[in-house]
């Protein structure tokens, strides 16, 4: 299990809607992260992103919180784990360069089936729109996550 550098709280990645309800505020050291080999998607007609493994070359910027087991638990529940998420260990790069160990919510099978999710399914990032509309501040406060998708490689195809 991912642990912060202070004993006993996880490393959890926001880049849904852990950002735009504002959960990550029930954690403490928020700071955003860059996660790499994975890609965000907002289904078609959908009001909540997923994540999914992409090429080791693209990411998306998010954010990283740490919380206390308890808080654990109720952000496991609020994600819908073990049923459409379950959290995995990544390595995720601070804003400072450092890379860290955190937790990311992902989609289980059967979730990746009955919504058909695949990168193709938004290679824009339709949820910076949402991030836009619902969290002005924090995209203000925390500029990165606005970029979208990040990519090693400018020249590769969206």
């Amino acid at each position: 299990m991912s642990e912060s550098s202070e004993v006993g709280l996880t490393a959890i990645i926001a880049y849904g809607t852990l950002i735009t309800h504002r959960e990550f505020r029930r954690g403490q050291n928020v700071e955003p992260c860059l996660v790499m080999g994975y890609r965000r998607v907002l289904p078609p007609k959908h009001w909540y992103p997923f994540v999914i493994p992409a090429s080791n070359d693209d990411g998306f910027w998010a954010l990283k919180f740490d919380v206390p087991p308890d808080m654990l638990e109720i952000i496991d529940l609020y994600e819908g784990v073990p049923t459409l998420y379950y959290r995995q260990d990544i390595t995720v790069q601070l804003r400072s360069g450092e890379n860290i160990q955190a937790q990311i919510y992902l989609p289980t099978e059967k979730t990746i089936e009955d919504f058909h999710l695949a990168v193709e399914l938004d290679p824009r990032d339709r949820w910076l729109n949402v991030l836009k509309q619902e969290v002005p501040d924090l995209l203000a406060l925390y500029p990165e996550l606005e970029s979208g998708i990040y990519t090693r490689n400018p020249d590769a195809e969206e």
